[in-house]
């Protein structure tokens, strides 16, 4: 509970983990998962 109450009360680590989580996740936006589509379909296609 400590941690949690910490967390929220400094922004420095918030800042921290959010923008790690933000950048973990790019990779799953919808932009990424298109191109990722279009390759498969693009390569079944060849």
């Amino acid at each position: 509970m400590i941690i949690v109450l910490n967390l929220l009360s400094t922004h420095q680590p918030l800042e921290k983990y959010s923008f790690n989580a933000s950048s973990s996740s790019k990779p799953f936006d919808l932009e990424c998962v298109l191109k990722q589509w279009d390759n498969v379909f693009i390569s079944e296609n060849n």
